[in-house]
């Protein structure tokens, strides 16, 4: 997440992270800060904290742990002074050499270090302050009402700046004791409206923001890559080990699986996320503790020899055959591959993508244009509808990108496969794959060693789960779109009220495409 050498640190409470930092060259906006930042949903300005910096913006966690629109531009990113981020991360660099990693807000029982990068950390001092707290006594034993466990429950943390101090007081961040707040009438003072830029007056779409930094398929393909079968595989770094990997992976997994919960649950959790990669995102940037993986991932997406697997595979006229999962269910779409180009280093290409739904009817079809650009880092490429590129356009369809990432297939036949997510909400996973350029003959000496190898056999049976876990979001997702569809329209229902008591008729054209409403006294 970023050039450079770098090192996050992390705290936990009861295997939970409660909050986290990194260090690195410059500090501005850092990970772990406190920030403004808008909200696509309705343009408004909200706080968060930033859990992961790109070249173009940063992953946040809303205070409010709002799951949706995380992923947000520097330009759209305010520090609580009222600076913007984007000003702040371009700037020089300072020739700072240390710099303190305390965080005193929230008391932690765990602190990792996690060093993503090729050069070696020297962890001179780490000064930890303890305290035996001790509730005070309640003052009533009928009193339902319980202490907080935690010291930093009963305090106010007061930051520096104009949205959010106490009435003129504090220059400085400062903590108040809530009680003393109440008694003092105290109160913190709301920051003034922002104007609204042009895209926050309209209705926020379907089109999910996810980020491309890390995915599903990425996760995949980095599993895939830990396990050799005659191609190049990623080596664990020397403080990682094999158990180690297997334990947080396994922990993942069986958090991504909405199966084991009640079918009550099940249904908050699909309706809350929405979609299975908001889902997985939510969990890997912040409520999982799974640092083995995240520390393997980066390295996985910055590796030279694994960005191979994506170099100079597209080809003008090439096609892409495949299938995407929606609530209609699965439905085959391809890519024709039209331009191919460079574009300030980096391939950009043009396509035309067609999709095919049966029914009963006869086939619907769709064919639009895309336009997209690989990134090196992680493999990942997405695609994007030019507008108004519709070359055949059937009745209420919407034009929607794809996100995923480029492998190479491990059968032999020399295929390439593209495969991620579909991001709107209703749809889910997608695969496309090239033609066959040979026979599948794999070599079987290399087939039976990651086979016979009881960390590449594990590797595998956590990976296929992860596709069981996504299918068992789609059956909960199906259920809810067929119970949605069987409820009575309101709008039928009064009108089915009115015809019965004699107050209008309704008329049918042919086909069903014109209502003819007969009012009546």
């Amino acid at each position: 997440s970023g050039a450079g050498a770098e090192l996050w640190v992390r705290g936990r409470l009861g295997g939970a992270e409660v909050w986290r930092h990194a260090w690195r060259r410059g500090g501005a906006c850092g990970i772990g800060e406190l920030v403004m930042g808008r909200w696509e949903g309705d343009g408004q300005f909200y706080y968060a904290r930033i859990l992961t910096s790109h070249r173009t913006g940063a992953t946040v966690l809303w205070i409010d742990r709002d799951p949706s629109h995380r992923l947000v531009s520097w330009e759209h990113l305010v520090t609580p002074a009222g600076l913007v981020c984007k000003e702040l991360v371009l700037a020089p660099p300072g020739a700072v050499e240390w710099q303190d990693l305390a965080r005193r807000s929230k008391a932690v029982d765990e602190i990792a270090f996690l060093s993503v990068s090729a050069s070696q950390w020297l962890l001179g001092e780490l000064h930890v302050a303890a305290t035996a707290w001790k509730p005070e006594e309640l003052r009533s034993e009928s009193d339902s009402v319980r202490p907080p466990t935690d010291t930093a429950a009963r305090v106010v943390q007061v930051l520096p700046g104009p949205h959010a101090s106490i009435e003129e007081a504090s220059e400085s961040a400062l903590f108040y004791n809530a009680d003393d707040m109440l008694e003092r009438g105290l109160r913190l003072k709301s920051w003034p409206g922002r104007q609204k830029s042009e895209a926050s007056t309209r209705k926020a779409s379907q089109k999910l923001q996810t980020a491309a930094f890390h995915s599903v398929e990425g996760l995949k393909q980095m599993v895939r890559s830990l396990m050799p079968a005659g191609r190049p595989s990623l080596r664990l770094p020397p403080h990682v080990s094999e158990a180690r990997v297997l334990s947080d992976l396994d922990y993942l997994v069986t958090t991504l699986n909405v199966g084991l919960l009640s079918p009550e649950d099940q249904e908050k959790v699909v309706r809350r996320y929405g979609h299975f990669e908001i889902f997985f995102t939510d969990l890997w940037d912040w409520r999982a503790p799974v640092d083995s993986l995240q520390v393997l991932y980066e390295h996985w997406r910055e590796d030279p020899i694994m960005q191979k697997e994506a170099a100079n595979v597209f080809q003008e006229g090439q096609s892409w055959q495949g299938s995407y999962y929606c609530t209609q269910g699965r439905t085959k779409f391809s890519l024709d591959i039209t331009a191919v180009k460079v574009v300030d280093g980096k391939e950009q290409v043009q396509a035309d993508l067609t999709f095919t739904i049966a029914k009963k009817g006869g086939n619907v079809t769709g064919i639009y244009e895309v336009l997209g650009q690989v990134e090196s880092s992680g493999r990942s490429l997405i695609f994007e509808p030019i507008p108004d590129s519709w070359k055949e356009q059937p009745k209420n369809f919407v034009m929607v990108g794809t996100q995923g990432v480029v492998s190479a297939t491990d059968d032999g036949t020399l295929r390439h496969v593209y495969a991620g997510t579909v991001p709107i909400y209703g749809c889910d996973s997608f695969e496309l794959f090239t033609e066959a350029k040979a026979e599948g003959h794999p070599d079987p000496s290399s087939a039976d060693h990651w086979r016979n190898s009881p960390f590449s056999g594990a590797l595998q049976r956590l990976s296929d789960t992860i596709d069981m876990n996504r299918h068992s979001w789609r059956k909960v997702l199906q259920r809810l779109m067929l119970e949605k569809s069987q409820k009575p329209n309101e709008v039928a229902q009064i009108f089915e009220a009115a015809r019965q008591a004699g107050l209008v008729s309704v008329e049918f054209t042919t086909g069903g495409e014109e209502i003819v409403l007969q009012l009546k006294r």
